[in-house]
């Protein structure tokens, strides 16, 4: 039998796990940020979601940290009572539950995004930045600011289980529907695996694609060539969160069924809350860590930075990618305008014709 004294020495020790990993997590996602924006390779559509995808779980992180931070405090004795029953915790739950809202949705606009540039890929590419995705984000967040406030206002009124005495720190699982919890999860894991598939048909059907355009097709070829890049990294990534889902989901229907037959006191639910709350900080940096390592863009730019830090600056510099055409005028790569490709597409169909 486990007592409480161990309870709360390992409750605490997954806290400090979890505060941990979201620290390191949400620096790299704010660095990630950064890379995605001066990445020229990604179309601007895809790439305002995943700034907005990388920007929600940051915010999920920043509102985890600020909780851990409370629950020591109430762990030790400082501070005021039990956080679920303060209106002003509130605040943090719905920023939390909005970000993971933003979050979810994101992952499918990924494979809504990508399904256009599949099928239109020549008119998909050639698309300039008019500020219609921001607008769409910013519409998008407050949405889910609105659904979260409504979820939040209404599982606090209907709450019956607040104790200003105790010092439980869980903001979730205490007074929250489990049925509901489960459901989430169970429905972010299907929804994952739907996810998964759909990315993979389409890398495939990308493959096939590519293979049937002619070489002078400078302009479809290149859409082609990013979807594929670009689907191979948001495929493991989906592997991730299904894995990670799915964990979730095992843990829950435990905890529910320990619950309903009354086999958990509400400390032994806080403990099981603080194990589960580790899962998601551990995948934001495998997310991060594929975001950079699988997305080459990102990681040119990683190993530019590094090399600005005196002990660093022994790595290799990153070559810039040249191209060569036929006349013997080498152009960089970075230049990724149509007038570019135009020009490589209309030399290499006079080099065709003359052969």
């Amino acid at each position: 039998m486990v007592t409480a004294s161990v309870l709360h020495v390992l409750n605490d020790a997954f806290k400090l796990t979890e505060s941990v990993l979201w620290i390191s997590g949400v620096i790299g996602l704010i660095y990630l940020v950064r890379c995605f924006k001066k990445a020229s390779l990604l179309h601007y559509n895809l790439k305002t979601i995943l700034i907005n995808y990388s920007i929600a779980i940051a915010v999920i992180g920043c509102g985890r940290l600020i909780m851990n931070a409370d629950s020591f405090a109430l762990s030790y004795g400082t501070g005021l009572p039990n956080p679920s029953c303060r209106v002003g915790f509130l605040l943090g739950k719905i920023t939390f539950l909005a970000a993971l809202l933003v979050g979810i949705s994101c992952f499918f606009f990924f494979t809504i995004e990508r399904t256009v540039a599949t099928f239109i890929p020549k008119k998909y590419e050639q698309l300039k930045k008019t500020g219609k995705g921001a607008a769409f984000f910013i519409i998008y967040w407050l949405t889910c600011i609105c659904a979260s406030s409504a979820l939040g206002l209404t599982f606090y009124m209907n709450s019956s289980h607040c104790d200003l005495q105790a010092l439980a720190n869980s903001a979730l699982f205490l007074h929250a529907n489990r049925d509901f919890l489960l459901c989430l999860a169970t429905l972010g894991s299907f929804g994952n695996a739907v996810n998964v598939t759909l990315l993979f048909s389409l890398y495939k059907l990308n493959q096939k694609r590519r293979k049937k355009v002619a070489p002078c097709s400078i302009n479809t070829r290149y859409q082609y060539t990013e979807n594929i890049l670009t689907m191979r990294f948001l495929i493991v990534v989906s592997v991730l969160n299904f894995f990670s889902a799915s964990v979730v989901v095992i843990l829950l229907i435990v905890h529910r069924y320990a619950r309903n037959h009354e086999l958990q006191k509400d400390e032994d639910i806080v403990f099981t809350e603080q194990y589960i709350q580790v899962i998601p900080a551990f995948y934001v940096n495998c997310y991060s860590f594929v975001c950079m390592r699988m997305h080459r863009p990102n990681k040119d730019q990683f190993l530019r930075d590094l090399r600005k830090i005196p002990c660093f600056r022994s790595i290799a510099p990153v070559p810039v990618p040249r191209v060569k055409a036929i006349d013997g005028t080498v152009l960089p790569s970075t230049n990724e305008g149509s007038l570019y490709f135009t020009y490589l597409a209309l030399q290499w169909k006079v080099k065709a014709e003359l052969e």
